[in-house]
């Protein structure tokens, strides 16, 4: 959970300050894109903008396979109806974590990515707004309104079913007489790497949807496996493969794959693993 201070104090410190603690971060920039207002445009939700952020939660849960959390804002101008705010938006936050130098990407502003060296320790992710709580009234001139987000690829898994036999058939010689065919093996892990590639990267995503640069950390599994996977969106197609899947790991002897994302990335592996 992140909370703004009003009044600064000595125990308040920021990514930027000369004495690091790991809880330390910085919001470096927050975003409100809105359909009602034409493509590209945004309301700043940071420093300078018409409605300041008081409360940020996000949640990462290995029994969830995306992020979500909820964002409260303060404003006196009648934002939501102006705007209006309908619950579709999509949320860009921007963090860097304890020791990013220099200030986070450039500043508010600039595109400019970070070096090499820094990309770690900066978060920049989508959401999805899909909720907004009725208002609560602050005093005469200002009101509090928290609205809900989840990761926006979230939306893309929605918009795709998958429906397909592993092993699939493949050509071995084309340039024989005969067809030969032959069946590649699969392993679970294969499998979802195909899955996670093929329907949120590349071809099977919607164009309408927002492109993704998420990574996917696959464990390696043991034992080639078939499978026929009947119309199922991707997130559901690899659940059921988590329950089916068996580390190489001699140190993880259970069948305990979980399948969730963090803000670095969605990560496959076994509960035995993670403990390790």
């Amino acid at each position: 959970m992140a909370e703004k201070h009003p009044i600064p104090t000595s125990d308040t410190k920021t990514a930027h300050t000369t004495k690091e603690r790991t809880s330390s971060f910085k919001v470096d920039r927050l975003r409100i894109y809105t359909p009602a207002r034409g493509p590209g445009k945004f309301i700043e939700m940071n420093e300078g903008g018409k409605a300041a952020w008081t409360e940020i939660n996000i949640f990462e849960d290995i029994y969830s396979s995306v992020v979500h959390g909820d964002i409260t804002i303060q404003e006196g101008v009648g934002l939501i109806e102006a705007v209006p705010i309908m619950g579709e938006e999509i949320l860009e936050v921007r963090i860097s974590t304890a020791g990013a130098v220099p200030s986070p990407i450039g500043g508010n502003t600039s595109n400019v990515p970070p070096t090499p060296a820094e990309a770690d320790k900066f978060i920049n992710h989508f959401f999805r707004i899909y909720k907004l709580d009725p208002p609560i009234q602050l005093n005469e001139n200002f009101r509090a309104i928290k609205m809900h987000f989840v990761s926006d690829i979230m939306f893309t898994n929605m918009q795709v079913k998958v429906q397909r036999t592993y092993p699939t058939k493949k050509v071995k010689n084309q340039a024989q007489s005969e067809t030969v065919t032959d069946y590649k093996p699969y392993t679970v892990a294969d499998i979802v790497r195909d899955i996670y590639v093929e329907c949120l990267i590349e071809e099977r995503r919607p164009t309408r949807c927002l492109p993704t640069n998420i990574d996917l950390l696959v464990e390696p599994t043991r034992g080639a496996y078939s499978v026929c996977i009947p119309n199922w969106t991707p997130f559901k197609a690899i659940n059921f493969l988590a329950s089916r899947a068996m580390s190489v790991n001699g140190k993880s002897k259970g069948s305990n794959f979980v399948f969730y994302e963090t803000l670095k990335g969605f990560r496959f592996v076994s509960i035995e693993t993670l403990f390790q």
